[in-house]
C-alpha cells in the first residue's frame, strides 16, 4: 500500500531524530519536483531541508548513482562552492528508514528563485563565477565514460518521428518552424568542431529553479542528483538560456550574458568560440527532448525549453554575429 505524505513525514521524521540526535519542532512542505515529498524543516540545529526518493522513480541502481552524485556535492561544499552542506550516516548520503524509506537530508539556504530570463547583472556574475569554480573541482575528478555522445542519426530519428506526428497534429508555425529547423541543421552540422569537447563531472542541471539569489549573489546552486559524465559546455549553455533569454522578445539579454562570462572566467577561460560551441552542442542534446509535434501543449516550463532550443536554431548561422556583440573586452 502506497504511503501518504504525512505518513512518509513522520517516519523520516523519527528516522532524522534518532540517527543525528536533532529535535524536529515543524515541517513546511516543499511543492517541486515531480513525485518526491520535500520539506523544510525547523529544528534545534536550524532550518534543514529534506527530500524523499519515490520508489516510483527511483531504482536501487539509480539510487546508487545518487550516492555517487550526493559525494561529489559534500566534496564541492567541503571546497566552497554555494551549494547545501549534506548530513552522512555511515558513510552514506541516502539514507534510509527501517522501513524502507529513502532520503536525503542537508542544511537549508536562505534565497529566493529569480523567474526565467530575469536574473540581473550583479547575481548571474556571481553565478557564473560559482559555476566556473565549480568546473575547476569537478576536472579534478577522474572521468569515467560520458553519459552522453553526440549521435545525428538521433536526432534525425526524433525529427521523423515528431514531422510525422505533426502532419496529422498541426500544431503552430513555431513548432513546425522548429522541426524545419532540426532538419535543416542535422544535414549541415560539422561534427569535428563539437567533438572537441572533453569529457568532464558536470551538473547537468543548471536551470533557474536550481538556483537562489540574494539581490546580488547567487547563494546556492541546488539539486545534484544528476550529476554525471559530460561536457561543461552543456552546463554553460543551459545557465545561460535559462537565465538570459527573454520569451518575450525571444531575444537573449546580451548584457546579462557578458556578466556571466565575466564570473566565469574568473576561474576558467571562456572564448567567443566556447560560447558558440556551448550552444550548438546543447541544441543537439536537447532538440529532441523539446521539438516534439505536441510540446505546447506539455507543462510551462517545457514550452520555455522548448523557446530556447528554438531560438539556438534560429539563430544557428548567426551565432558568431550574436556573441560579437557580446562586450568584447569581457571575452577577448
Amino acid at each position: 500500500m502506497e504511503l501518504k505524505e504525512n505518513e512518509i513525514m513522520e517516519k523520516i521524521i523519527r528516522d532524522i531524530e534518532w540517527k543525528f540526535e536533532i529535535r524536529v519542532y515543524s515541517t513546511i512542505p516543499v511543492y517541486r519536483g515531480w513525485k518526491n515529498f520535500k520539506w523544510v524543516l525547523e529544528t534545534n540545529v536550524g532550518k534543514l531541508f529534506a527530500k524523499q526518493y519515490s520508489p516510483m522513480r527511483y531504482s536501487l541502481e539509480r539510487l546508487s548513482l545518487i550516492e555517487v552524485s550526493l559525494t561529489i556535492q559534500d566534496r564541492l561544499n567541503k571546497n566552497g562552492i554555494p551549494c547545501p552542506k549534506l548530513y552522512r550516516f555511515r558513510d552514506r548520503f541516502v539514507l534510509q528508514t527501517n522501513d524502507g524509506i529513502n532520503y536525503t537530508l542537508m542544511d537549508y539556504i536562505e534565497g529566493v528563485l529569480v523567474k526565467p530570463g530575469e536574473v540581473n547583472i550583479e547575481q548571474i556574475y556571481d553565478l557564473g563565477k560559482a559555476i566556473g569554480y565549480m568546473h575547476t573541482l569537478l576536472k579534478k575528478i577522474p572521468a569515467t565514460k560520458t553519459s552522453w555522445s553526440l549521435d545525428k542519426e538521433k536526432i534525425l530519428k526524433s525529427w521523423r518521428d515528431q514531422w510525422e506526428r505533426a502532419q496529422i497534429l498541426q500544431p503552430s508555425s513555431r513548432v513546425i518552424r522548429a522541426l524545419e529547423n532540426q532538419w535543416k541543421i542535422v544535414n549541415q552540422i560539422q561534427l569535428d568542431d563539437l567533438r572537441k569537447c572533453h569529457p568532464h563531472w558536470i551538473h547537468w542541471d543548471l536551470w533557474v529553479d536550481n538556483f537562489l539569489f540574494s539581490p546580488t549573489k547567487c547563494m546556492a546552486i541546488l539539486d545534484f542528483d544528476r550529476v554525471k559524465v559530460g561536457y561543461c559546455e552543456l552546463d554553460i549553455a543551459r545557465a545561460l538560456l535559462s537565465c538570459t533569454f527573454d520569451s518575450y522578445s525571444s531575444q537573449l539579454n546580451l548584457e546579462t550574458v557578458s556578466s556571466f562570462v565575466s564570473g566565469y572566467n574568473e576561474h576558467l577561460p571562456l572564448s567567443k568560440e566556447d560560447l558558440i560551441r556551448s550552444l550548438r552542442l546543447l541544441w543537439c542534446y536537447e532538440s529532441p527532448k523539446w521539438c516534439w509535434a505536441d510540446v505546447e501543449e506539455w507543462n510551462h516550463e517545457s514550452v520555455r525549453f522548448f523557446e530556447e532550443i528554438l531560438w539556438i536554431s534560429d539563430y544557428w548561422n548567426e551565432l558568431k554575429d550574436v556573441v560579437d556583440l557580446v562586450v568584447t573586452k569581457v571575452i577577448d
